[in-house]
């Protein structure tokens, strides 16, 4: 078999069967046909070929299986529904060959009931030409469509660009003297003249050999097939006969995280210029109740028709969730991620959202992470390296070698502290420290020794089985240690009852304050300046929109007078200069709403920060008078000679090596009582 003869040639009706028949669905409802006939009816059809709903009304009567008084009823009600079928499909053609929108398609269907009630029965695509919702043209189209999948039914095919295409992917029809290519798509056609092309071959041969091939979307126009017949170029080249309407494809539904997930850096500029490679950019931090993050649903894409009128669906996006861990709950419509507690967030690698309350580092702090700086708890499993900082709550590390910690909390090292700073608004512990700088407001507690170190302490020193070599310690609260100095080491200053820790601590809370006072009253007054510049702008603007109002009076009374003058000129151009300052003053209002807003945001956030600074302050203070000073310091083991000993008003320098002592400052009076001296008074323990 030829492929002309393929595509040509239709196939033999498929007999209808009786459970699927509308004539004898619509019988059943209506009680015209009973049971038993309804049997008889059923063994007629399977016996007889039936191929047609008119061949089985047909049957019904000649068997009267139906009573003959309601074969008039049965056939307007057939006919009514079958219309209203036919209407329904075109209709949803309509709208998917973008000719209507749903809302205008429902406009017709009601104002096509409200005729039917009149007694005015009209077709769909009538009524909505006589709208002028459509054109006849694509009446026309959609009815060839419903036509081409009336006959496809009929002969057992389906309308699919599938199957029209076979195997090949691009079906080539091949018919007089003209060929017809279409891709697999079905998205386009194509044709070209043989050189056994007949020049009698007219117009309407043409067309019906389009529709005959079931082409009927996006056909060119009347001109532009006549010039394909015409212009013998289309031997040699192909002519663009029809073209579909192409799928948008859906939008594939986006997770976009709140937070920078590669938050490490090369390295961060300073304000010299230089890059500092240690510092490797901030860590993430979100609040209890920050959203972390947020969905955007798939959108669904809009289909597209082939040349055969086929709907092409569009690709199905790609629909993906938000996977959340610990800490982590999803909102109730699943498109946003909201973090339960305050904390370090973080995507996994298996693409889990989670959120820790405590940043945790599991090895060194070096060149691989920069500095750290997190507004909660951290813990480090190996050593904060040289250089490196290390900036938030409590801070856990195995050891300090030449690192930097600045903690609002405790601050514990389990091995040693070497060549370090170390500063905490809590206590500090540590195995030993050697060489380094110590601050804190609580207590420091060393296991082993202390060497060449410098430590300010609000709280108490201990070190019971410990030495200390060649340092200085200021300790408010007391200090207690096992061992201090050797033969070969400096002496050490013990200063107890006294510390500069509160001291500099308030003095840099002082210039907190005053610096961000300052910035507050600055933008205050910005913002006040800002008033008073858009208040002037509002009386401008009142001025000016009386003026244009006056203008416009004259300029109506003006236009009474037929005839042109040099008044209505000048009229003109006052009134088209006054609208430019108009505009000008609106553009000037916008922009000082603009720097109102701002100066208010950073006022109050200066105010804020004052309010913060003082409160800290008063904090201070009130634990300052909550731990009175004890001037006291306590030697379970050895204390070397030339050891400085320091009380808050009274000194002492150890001349001979002694054991077992408490050192404490006293106070007594004068030979004649008009003053009290002070003295470091040393007992055994």
């Amino acid at each position: 078999m030829t492929m002309e003869e393929k595509t040509s040639t239709p196939g033999q009706p498929i007999p209808i069967e009786c459970q699927n028949s509308l004539v004898t669905k619509i019988a059943l409802f209506l009680n015209y046909l009973n049971k038993e006939n309804y049997q008889r009816l059923a063994r007629d059809m399977n016996t007889t070929r039936i191929t047609s709903e008119g061949e089985v009304l047909k049957l019904m009567m000649a068997k009267r299986y139906v009573h003959p008084q309601d074969i008039s009823g049965l056939k307007k009600t057939c006919l009514s529904f079958a219309r209203a079928q036919e209407d329904t499909r075109f209709g949803s053609l309509c709208i998917q060959f973008d000719f209507l929108t749903q809302s205008n398609l429902n406009l017709a269907l009601e104002e096509q009931k409200v005729l039917a009630a009149s007694g005015n029965n009209l077709f769909l695509g009538d009524l909505l030409v006589d709208a002028g919702m459509i054109s006849e043209r694509q009446r026309k189209l959609i009815l060839q469509k419903q036509k081409n999948d009336n006959g496809f039914r009929k002969t057992g095919g389906t309308p699919s660009a599938s199957t029209l295409m076979g195997q090949s992917g691009v079906k080539e029809i091949r018919e007089m003297a003209i060929t017809i290519r279409i891709p697999s798509d079905a998205l386009s056609a194509h044709m070209m003249k043989t050189d056994q092309f007949n020049k009698s071959f007219s117009l309407e041969n043409l067309k019906d050999l389009i529709e005959k091939n079931g082409i009927i979307y996006g056909v060119a126009p009347v001109e532009r097939l006549q010039e394909f017949l015409d212009n013998d170029a289309y031997t040699k080249k192909f002519f663009d006969l029809a073209r579909g309407l192409d799928p948008v494809d859906g939008t594939d539904a986006q997770i976009f995280y709140m937070f920078e997930q590669e938050h490490l850096k090369a390295g961060m500029i300073s304000r010299d210029g230089s890059i500092d490679f240690k510092s490797r950019g901030d860590i993430p931090f979100a609040m209890a109740g920050e959203i972390l993050a947020e969905k955007i649903p798939p959108k669904t894409g809009k289909s597209g028709v082939n040349v055969f009128g086929d709907v092409v669906p569009p690709a199905k996006p790609l629909d993906v969730k938000i996977n959340c861990g610990n800490g982590v709950k999803l909102s109730e419509d699943k498109l946003q991620a909201i973090a339960q507690v305050s904390g370090y967030p973080k995507l996994t690698q298996t693409g889990e959202l989670i959120l820790n309350d405590a940043y945790i580092i599991k090895g060194n702090v070096d060149y691989t992470t920069g500095h750290i700086k997190f507004d909660k708890n951290i813990f480090i499993t190996g050593t904060i390296k040289d250089g490196f900082k290390v900036e938030g709550i409590d801070v856990v590390a195995r050891s300090v070698d030449g690192g930097i910690i600045r903690a609002k909390g405790n601050v514990c090292v389990e091995n040693g502290v070497t060549d370090a700073s170390i500063i905490a608004k809590g206590s500090i512990s540590a195995g030993f420290i050697h060489r380094s700088t110590i601050s804190c407001m609580g207590d420091v507690d060393v296991r082993k020794e202390v060497v060449e170190t410098e430590m300010i302490i609000e709280g108490t020193f201990k070190m019971l089985k410990g030495k200390m070599y060649a340092s200085t310690l200021s300790a408010r609260g007391g200090a207690k240690i096992w061992q201090v100095g050797s033969e070969k080491s400096s002496p050490s200053v013990i200063a107890v009852g006294t510390s500069s820790y509160l001291e500099n601590e308030l003095k840099l809370l002082n210039q907190f304050i005053e610096k961000n006072q300052a910035y507050f009253e600055t933008k205050t007054f910005e913002k006040n300046k800002a008033d008073e510049e858009m208040a002037e702008a509002n009386r401008q603007l009142e001025s000016l929109k009386q003026s244009r109002q006056d203008l416009l009076v004259q300029s109506k009374q003006a236009t009474k007078d037929l005839q042109p003058s040099p008044e209505k000129d000048d009229l003109a151009t006052c009134l088209e200069n006054v609208g430019q300052e108009i505009t000008s003053i609106y553009a000037l209002r916008a922009l000082l709403e603009q720097k109102k807003e701002m100066f208010e945001r950073e006022a109050a956030y200066f105010s804020n920060a004052v309010k913060q600074g003082v409160a800290e302050k008063f904090n201070l203070k009130r634990q300052n008078q909550a731990n009175p000073p004890k001037p006291i310091l306590d030697v379970s083991g050895k204390l070397l000679s030339g050891t400085r000993i320091n009380g808050r008003y009274a000194k002492t320098v150890v001349k001979n090596e002694i054991a077992r002592v408490r050192i404490m400052e006293m106070s007594c009076s004068s030979g004649d009582g008009s003053r009290k001296d002070w003295e470091m008074i040393t007992t055994r323990l």
